[in-house]
């Protein structure tokens, strides 16, 4: 894996865009075909709490493993065009404005700008191009070019396993980056109604809360 240091890491759904750019680009690409009313399942009540009992006692995301699924059999250069369309066309309108004029300030004073996301690797890509900078993300599995429908690298909760020193600045949303936040000099939290609990009782001492 490569080496990256003297980084400052953006977080994407959550943190740059208000998204889950896995589930919206799925149900994005997936509009008026069959996939479209199996993925509206997930926002059923008794789905939810489903999922979050598989979650928390399996480690089984049932949401996202559907989501996934509704990739199977697609090649990946289709998904990869489809991506950058949906960025152009989808997450324009979704972009958390403070937040993306600091990526852009970032990048404009000439950092290192790295994005790390657990979304899967079309996305993130077409997101990272739109900015010209490098990331990391989870990997959907391709055999010969075909998505087979499955991750075949995760991120999902280990970001702070990547083989990367002296971080600049961490700005992220998600509550499972605390470690990784620790590990850099400073640190840039997105608050919401979700998350304002755990960032409020472990608060990070090198850093600033950025509340939504």
């Amino acid at each position: 894996m490569k080496k990256y240091s003297n980084v400052v890491i953006y977080d994407v759904c959550g943190t740059l865009y208000n998204s889950n750019t896995t589930f919206d680009f799925c149900k994005w690409r997936c509009k008026g075909k069959l996939w479209s009313l199996t993925l509206s399942m997930c926002n059923l009540k008794l789905f939810k709490i489903v999922n979050k009992i598989a979650e928390n006692l399996f480690n089984i995301h049932l949401s996202r493993r559907l989501h996934l699924l509704s990739l199977k059999g697609v090649n990946k250069k289709i998904l990869y065009e489809e991506a950058s369309s949906f960025v152009d066309y989808f997450l324009k309108d979704k972009s958390i404005t403070p937040i993306y004029n600091m990526i852009l300030k970032d990048i404009s004073d000439g950092n290192k700008v790295l994005l790390i996301s657990a979304s899967i690797d079309p996305v993130i890509s077409a997101i990272a191009k739109s900015l010209n900078v490098e990331y990391i993300s989870s990997s959907l599995e391709y055999i010969d070019d075909i998505c087979s429908g499955n991750i075949d690298k995760d991120l999902l909760g280990s970001k702070d396993k990547l083989n990367i020193i002296n971080i600049n600045k961490v700005v992220t949303d998600n509550t499972s980056d605390y470690e990784l936040c620790k590990k850099s000099k400073y640190s840039v939290i997105v608050m919401n109604e979700k998350n304002k609990r755990f960032w409020s009782k472990n608060k990070i001492i090198n850093g600033e809360c950025f509340e939504l």
